[in-house]
């Protein structure tokens, strides 16, 4: 028995000095200022990566299934060596997608390249004119309307994207804090936002 074991040692080691040898694929997820570093381990390339991706209903956390984690340091280590195949960050707080090869970097819309169907920044623009009317109107007031537009789509989009997965009470809650919230954002009087927002979700849950 303890004869073959310098053998089998040999062999690992071989196995391992092929690996390492190996030309390695690596993404990283950025969301909320959180990332999440991985080797790819899915024998995906960068097009089917960003594909699966936009399949993902919610990537910053889904993405992990075709990776193996791995620490920052790490994820530099690879980018920057002779056995890098490909790099993609997936940047969501910048809505970029940059890939590399090592030598060469492209950057892309990350919205308009894997979600071309939506509409997201007609949407702001809309809330952002809505505000505006609003205070050409003396119904609220902001110095930043533009950033306020954008934060009213993003909760809206983060929290209520699941809204019916909650349980009435829940519900309610929800959308009592997101008016409540939306109202001392926008100076406005407790209240006069209710009328107005309720029946949007209501029509929403139709």
């Amino acid at each position: 028995m303890e004869s073959y074991l310098p053998q089998v040692e040999k062999y690992l080691a071989g196995v391992r000095e092929v690996r390492e040898q190996e030309p390695k694929s690596i993404f990283y997820t950025k969301m909320y200022d959180e990332q999440r570093f991985y080797e790819n381990t899915s024998g995906l390339d960068a097009e089917a990566l960003c594909k699966a991706y936009a399949e993902c209903d919610k990537p910053f956390v889904e993405m992990g299934q075709y990776g193996k984690p791995i620490s920052e340091a790490d994820y530099a280590y690879i980018q920057q060596g002779d056995k890098l195949s490909f790099s993609l960050e997936f940047d969501a707080d910048k809505d970029e997608i940059i890939i590399s090869d090592g030598e060469h970097f492209e950057t892309k819309g990350l919205t308009e390249t894997l979600f071309p169907q939506k509409t997201e920044p007609e949407t702001e623009v809309t809330i952002t004119d809505l505000i505006r009317e609003g205070m050409e109107q003396g119904i609220c007031q902001t110095d930043y309307p533009e950033e306020a537009a954008e934060m009213t789509f993003l909760y809206t989009n983060t929290v209520f994207d699941d809204l019916m997965e909650h349980s009435e009470e829940e519900k309610q809650r929800k959308i009592a804090a997101f008016i409540y919230n939306l109202e001392r954002l926008l100076n406005m009087e407790q209240g006069s936002l209710k009328s107005a927002v309720i029946p949007i979700f209501q029509n929403c849950n139709k």
